[in-house]
């Protein structure tokens, strides 16, 4: 749970060189903006695109995991999951934005029986506003970085969609996003603190249950002010 960057990728059934090219141009360009790290252009193919949860050596896990669809039909409005898809080639690159971001993945992967290269991924920015991590500041040179990605995705003619839970992508207004990371903070906080007052008082341990946001050095703070706008 937290403020997070949803976005999918796609590009016509272009040739394999083209197609990296693209992203290799996507990538110069994160490279350009000042992100934590920008991995080496990844390829992978084969049973190579895999994710196995066994080896939990595999640098390109969390990138495999993003592209694995999960199949559904539905049937008398009831919807059933039937299986996985995977791709079976895979160009992207790794965007490290910085301390208390998730980590973000860009590319493209081709499935069998799909038409064209598509991606479809997330990364939650909102705890990169930890006070600890660089407060406002952090979140957003992680957050409107990964914009400027996508605004270059799209310039590339790749950008399929975009959903911002932050609603920068579309106001591009630096203020609203800022009051937005700071609701979302406040939100968090207190269902977290509700949560884990319900599990105390069923005589539950509240230390099973982690969430960054406990770690904001003002959560008490904000967990007041949370379960305020709650009741």
């Amino acid at each position: 749970m937290g403020l997070t960057l949803h976005y999918r990728l796609f590009s016509p059934q272009l040739p394999p060189q083209m197609v990296r090219l693209l992203v290799l141009s996507l990538r110069r360009h994160a490279e350009s903006l000042p992100f934590q790290d920008v991995s080496p252009l990844i390829e992978l193919k084969g049973d190579d695109c895999l994710f196995d949860p066994s080896n939990r050596e595999d640098p390109h896990a969390w990138l495999k995991v993003q592209t694995t669809r999960f199949l559904s039909e539905e049937k008398e409005d009831v919807i059933t999951a039937v299986g996985e898809q995977h791709p079976v080639h895979i160009i992207a690159f790794k965007v490290d934005p910085g301390e208390g971001s998730e980590a973000a993945n860009f590319g493209l992967g081709r499935y069998r029986g799909s038409a064209g290269w598509s991606w479809s991924s997330f990364c939650k920015t909102q705890y990169a506003s930890n006070p600890s991590a660089g407060d406002v500041a952090n979140f957003l040179k992680c957050h409107l970085g990964l914009i400027s990605v996508l605004d270059k995705a799209k310039e590339l003619g790749i950008l399929e969609s975009v959903m911002d839970e932050g609603k920068y992508w579309d106001n591009r207004h630096v203020e609203a996003l800022i009051k937005e990371v700071g609701m979302w903070n406040r939100m968090v906080a207190g269902v977290y603190g509700r949560v884990r007052d319900g599990l105390e008082a069923a005589g539950g341990d509240a230390r099973v249950i982690q969430a960054e946001i406990a770690k904001f050095r003002d959560f008490e703070r904000l967990e007041m002010e949370g379960r305020r706008g709650q009741d």
